[in-house]
């Protein structure tokens, strides 16, 4: 499936969902990142994202929630705190809502195993299990924002869901 597909038929799953319109939004916008090279702490379309920073841009958009300012978090966080930096960041604007398959515009997050319990890696859901996020750091130094889906490593790495404030 091409991207355009994946865009359609996330949109036309978000319109039929509560707060329809507003998901369709976020997801649209979303899109509009699609390819962005992963870059550590920046959010410039089309120049550099990180996952933590990619994360409320959709949302800030619209007026849904006001634009943070950049996060500052190192690159290898979960290797050596036990911070929850990107479950805070994700809890600013939004609430946890267990391991829930999520609906088009919710975000879900992961943790790469017990010795590592922190969150470090998030997007959002499309249709479950298509997946939109900005891919790189952990995983590689020449990501960008891309399509993935929650199967395999990353469904037993899938550590839970949030939901904008606003749609609860």
């Amino acid at each position: 499936m091409t991207p355009s597909q994946h865009l359609d038929q996330a949109v036309a799953a978000a319109l039929l969902c509560p707060h329809g319109e507003e998901r369709a939004q976020v997801i649209r916008e979303a899109f509009e990142w699609y390819g962005t090279p992963w870059c550590h702490e920046n959010r410039n379309k089309g120049m550099g994202v990180d996952c933590g920073n990619y994360l409320p841009q959709p949302f800030a958009k619209f007026g849904f929630i006001e634009e943070p300012e950049l996060f500052r978090y190192p690159h290898d966080f979960y290797k050596h705190s036990g911070r929850q930096i990107f479950r805070d960041i994700i809890e600013r604007f939004c609430e946890p809502i267990g391991r829930l398959k999520g609906m088009p515009g919710d975000i879900w997050g992961i943790q790469f195993g017990p010795k590592t319990p922190q969150v470090c890696h998030a997007g959002f859901f499309l249709d479950f299990p298509n997946v939109i996020h900005a891919r790189g750091g952990a995983y590689s130094s020449d990501g960008a924002v891309e399509l993935g889906a929650m199967k395999g490593v990353m469904l037993k790495m899938w550590s839970g869901t949030w939901r904008l404030r606003r749609w609860m």
